[in-house]
């Protein structure tokens, strides 16, 4: 008939489903694909997280640049707290160079003006007022390694005798405080700095002496002051600790002996996940990658002040 249109066969009008193999072939395309492109993007965040890292270090070396231009010396690695069984950190001197001025001010309020009682055994104290509020002091993200993974907070236990290196688990049961936690650590030298013989390292941090440049003979570039660790090889803080915790100033400082992310080393040395490196800050304030095939000799001179 005139006009009239054939109506659309049946075969025109189904859909081609994929068949079997078809999807499996796109499966396996898309899988490749994301081989591929997962690891660049992983690559890629962490490039950006270790350059926040580098710049968080810088940063930390502009504060202590304009502390020693200010008091014409450098903090103290740790000092204890007159009357009080706690010591406080080097980086609280330098929180006013970090803009953190309130932050100082609350850690005097809240830190150092804490009361204690003293709790058995060993005749330990802990905080009777104000734990909660030193616990919830904030830690400014220049004080923390974008590639760490950690809580914001970690207990303190008490010091037992029985506590072995390379244990991180605590022997005793006894919590002492709760601490803020951080990633970088002042380098106390080559030597454990929890060992009491060792307190006064070879490293530009160590306890109450307050060094200035003039003392680091070695020249500026050469000498590192500050480095990372993470969570995994020990908890820090930038806060202070209690006199009578495990590992205690192990907390603020840490030291370069073995080399770098040595899984065996001490939980006190250094660490980081940035792969096959650590990032370490030099007394004149540039911050360099330090690889994890250092030579051992040239990694305990970066820790040492003085020829």
């Amino acid at each position: 008939m005139q006009g009239s249109r054939c109506p659309l066969s049946r075969r025109g009008l189904e859909r081609r489903a994929l068949t079997v193999l078809e999807l499996l072939v796109t499966m396996s395309v898309i899988g490749v694909l994301l081989g591929v492109l997962l690891p660049a993007v992983q690559s890629a965040r962490e490039t950006a997280r270790r350059a926040q890292c580098q710049n968080n270090l810088r940063q930390l070396g502009i504060a202590l640049h304009l502390h020693h231009d200010t008091y014409q010396n450098l903090p103290a690695g740790w000092s204890e707290i007159s009357g009080k069984p706690i010591a406080a950190g080097w980086i609280p001197d330098l929180l006013p160079f970090l803009e953190q001025a309130e932050l100082r001010s609350q850690v005097q309020s809240k830190w150092l003006n804490t009361a204690f009682v003293e709790v058995a055994p060993r005749s330990a104290f802990s905080p009777a007022l104000g734990q909660a509020e030193i616990a919830v002091l904030a830690t400014p993200s220049v004080l923390l390694c974008p590639s760490d993974v950690a809580e914001d907070t970690f207990q303190l236990y008490l010091e037992d005798d029985s506590h072995s290196d390379g244990d991180l688990d605590p022997l005793s049961e006894k919590v002492l405080m709760e601490l803020p936690q951080a990633n970088y650590l002042g380098l106390a030298g080559y030597s454990d700095p929890d060992e009491p013989s060792e307190y006064d390292g070879t490293g530009v941090f160590v306890h109450r002496r307050r060094y200035s440049f003039r003392d680091l003979t070695r020249g500026l570039s050469q000498v590192a002051v500050v480095s990372e660790r993470t969570a995994r090889k020990l908890p820090s803080t930038w806060l202070g600790f209690h006199v009578l915790g495990e590992d205690a100033p192990g907390r603020v400082l840490g030291f370069c002996n073995l080399g770098p992310n040595i899984a065996t080393s001490d939980e006190c040395e250094l660490d980081s996940r940035h792969p096959g490196c650590i990032l370490v800050l030099f007394a004149d304030g540039h911050v360099q990658s330090v690889s994890d095939s250092v030579d051992q000799a040239i990694y305990r001179s970066m820790a040492t002040r003085a020829d």
